[in-house]
């Protein structure tokens, strides 16, 4: 445990801290596998780059999430970035529409080693799991990232527990 600063709370709320991250804007991603330990998608908002040299970027998976036992058997996965016209695609994934196979509403394309990548997604990086770790209530993958798709079209973003679109700038 580390000390509390003077002059600081001694102790953050979690609703307090879980508030405040709502005010942020995060992209939406699809994490998929598949291999011998069988085909599995999840919804991320957590991802981002780690490194250039060699080509990494982590993911946080919570917990309650079994991929990541799946993506450590099978040792490849992708990471699709969604447009801003696949807000049903991240519904599905994130269990907000009922469906018995999230991958059947979609159309997926196989990559390197046959791993699913989204297509129309804004873009699309395959990976091989390069290390994984426990961190607080979640699953950190790291994956160093073997190829990657992209599309020169708007994301799929979330802010507030809802999805927004984003518009660019005219300059």
């Amino acid at each position: 445990m580390h000390p509390t600063l003077p002059g600081h709370p001694s102790a953050l709320s979690r609703n307090a801290f879980i508030r405040a991250l709502e005010h942020c804007v995060t992209g939406v991603a699809i994490i998929a596998t598949d291999g011998p330990a069988g085909k599995f998608g999840a919804i991320v908002s957590a991802m981002n780059s780690v490194s250039a040299e060699p080509p990494l970027l982590m993911i946080c998976i919570p917990h309650h999430e079994n991929i990541f036992h799946v993506v450590d058997n099978n040792k490849y996965f992708s990471v699709n970035v969604l447009a801003e016209d696949q807000k049903e695609v991240a519904k599905m994934f994130a269990g907000h529409i009922k469906t018995d196979d999230c991958f059947a509403q979609a159309h997926w394309a196989n990559g390197y080693h046959g791993i699913p990548l989204l297509s129309r997604a804004l873009a699309s990086f395959i990976c091989q799991l390069h290390n994984q770790f426990e961190l607080g209530n979640h699953t950190v993958l790291a994956g160093e990232v073997l190829d990657v798709k992209t599309r020169p079209v708007l994301p799929l973003a979330y802010q507030a527990q809802q999805y927004v679109l984003v518009q660019r700038d005219a300059h």
